[in-house]
């Protein structure tokens, strides 16, 4: 029969039993696929993108995690909702900052790039719609293996991409919006710090 740990205690490599009462995990080695701690983002708010083509991250739909040890990978986990102001060739995409050090794709997410300045773009989804009443949900995870030191943070964003000036998209509900049957809808990250 398997060994069960008690939410409260664990043990350190040399066998002694470490209280978790005040959450402090030094002196600790988690077995291999162990999850060592969950951070989570909730976006309940609508965002309205700009009129534009350009990359434009959701506002507050951001995570980050501080892993306790190094050599951990992060499980990340989303789901979220678009719709369009018509219909609208978009994208959608997300991007990791490893200590303050600025965003980059997070390409291992994302599809392959074929080069071209104005070809296909490594992507998370289509983010585009077809009618105004409907939205369209985009959701994955991801075991994500960053380079990082002791003591930095982690933080992934999520953003959207239309093609053209005048195909807005929403974040969080329908475009039409203007009846109990067209849905708001929360943005949600998890992160998952994963012992290795």
């Amino acid at each position: 029969m398997p060994s069960i740990i008690q939410t409260d205690q664990l043990k350190s490599a040399d066998g002694v039993t470490t209280y978790l009462n005040s959450g402090t995990l030094s002196n600790l080695t988690f077995p291999r696929g162990h999850i060592i701690q969950i951070e989570q983002t909730v976006k309940t708010d609508v965002f309205t993108m700009a009129a534009n083509s350009a990359e434009q991250s959701v506002t507050g739909y951001n995570c980050s995690i501080t892993p306790s040890q190094t050599g951990s990978k992060i499980l990340v986990n989303y789901s979220f909702d678009t719709s369009a102001s018509q219909d609208t060739t978009a994208r959608t995409y997300i991007e990791r900052d490893i200590g303050g050090g600025g965003y980059s794709n997070l390409t291992g997410m994302m599809g392959n790039d074929p080069g071209g300045a104005n070809g296909p773009e490594p992507s998370l989804s289509h983010g585009g719609g077809t009618e105004t009443w409907l939205v369209h949900k985009h959701a994955g995870m991801y075991l994500d293996s960053p380079s990082y030191s002791s003591g930095n943070a982690i933080t992934y964003r999520i953003g959207i991409q239309s093609e053209g000036s005048g195909q807005t998209l929403v974040v969080g509900k329908t475009w039409r919006d203007n009846s109990k049957y067209h849905p708001r809808t929360a943005s949600i990250l998890i992160l998952m710090e994963v012992a290795q």
